[in-house]
């Protein structure tokens, strides 16, 4: 096991409360329901959405036994997909959806690290190892610090005078 720190009794429970906010947060980013007219996106109410998801997924016991049998490989095919959704924003250049995207990225690898004794099992022997899944870690972690980077240059720089009044 990837967190030995954790009890085994507790990890069906996390990783389903965490599998259940990232893919509920991550879907109502993405679809973009709760938008007012502006196009803004009202994250306190997506985030309360996903909690509400997640505390009632972890108080239902098949659900978080059936989630987990399932959960190594949604939880792969799921980082693929948000990961080609985050690529094809930071190509579009879009601004608003690529962080807590990136956010959900990154609850799904703690969800990937919690279950990867079982995702192991289905790599090649070339690839299962916990260096493999260093290795994502280090690539999300390199793609946040580039996104921060280059919203940082994208945005106008404000220089202040201090002959002008604010």
């Amino acid at each position: 096991m990837a967190l030995e720190f954790i009890d085994p009794e507790l990890i069906p429970y996390m990783a389903s409360f965490l599998f259940t906010f990232a893919v509920v947060y991550g879907l109502l980013i993405i679809t973009g329901v709760f938008t007012d007219a502006q196009g803004k996106k009202n994250t306190n109410v997506i985030t309360v959405i996903a909690l509400v998801f997640a505390i009632f997924s972890i108080l239902y016991e098949p659900y978080v036994t059936i989630l987990y049998t399932v959960m190594p490989i949604a939880t792969v095919i799921l980082i693929i997909l948000f990961f080609i959704y985050l690529v094809n924003e930071m190509r579009k250049k879009t601004k608003g959806a690529p962080l807590p995207v990136l956010g959900v990225l990154t609850l799904l690898l703690i969800v990937l690290s919690v279950t990867w004794s079982d995702i192991e099992a289905y790599l090649p022997a070339d690839f299962a190892s916990e260096d493999t899944l260093w290795v994502i870690g280090i690539v999300v972690v390199l793609i946040m610090f580039w996104l921060a980077w280059s919203r940082q240059s994208s945005e106008p720089r404000r220089t202040s005078n201090p002959n002008e009044p604010d």
